[in-house]
């Protein structure tokens, strides 16, 4: 398991990021774009050259309404995107997921690899 101690506050990062070597974690938010996905470039906010993971969730205090109601990522692992996709239901009383058109702001965290050193305990 990686230990990151030097944290930095880039200008591209609203909370920051710590960076251990080649191994660097983003934390952030954002509002949806009503499309499916709203494309995080990682590349671009942190100089990450792959997503290794990441998480996303609503941001506030309120319960998740009809839009949007799930939230899901999505991440190759060989390049720089983190996909974020908002779901809402069909209908109040039809439970199927479709794509939501939403701009609520929602919180991320991202963690990926900066160059093709390898990870080491990570």
């Amino acid at each position: 398991m990686a230990v990151l101690t030097k944290v930095s506050m880039p200008a591209e990062s609203k909370y920051g990021h710590m960076n251990n070597g080649s191994v660097v974690m983003v934390i952030g938010e954002i509002a949806l774009d009503g499309t499916n996905p709203t494309r995080l470039d990682m590349k671009t906010l942190a100089k990450m050259d792959r997503v290794l993971g990441g998480t996303v969730s609503l941001k506030g205090t309120a319960a998740p309404a009809v839009d949007p109601s799930w939230l899901s990522v999505n991440y190759a692992g060989t390049d720089e995107n983190f996909d974020i996709y908002a779901w809402k239901v069909t209908a109040s009383g039809d439970a199927t997921l479709i794509a939501s058109t939403a701009t609520n702001t929602v919180v991320y965290t991202v963690v990926g690899q900066v160059g093709d050193r390898p990870q080491t305990n990570f």
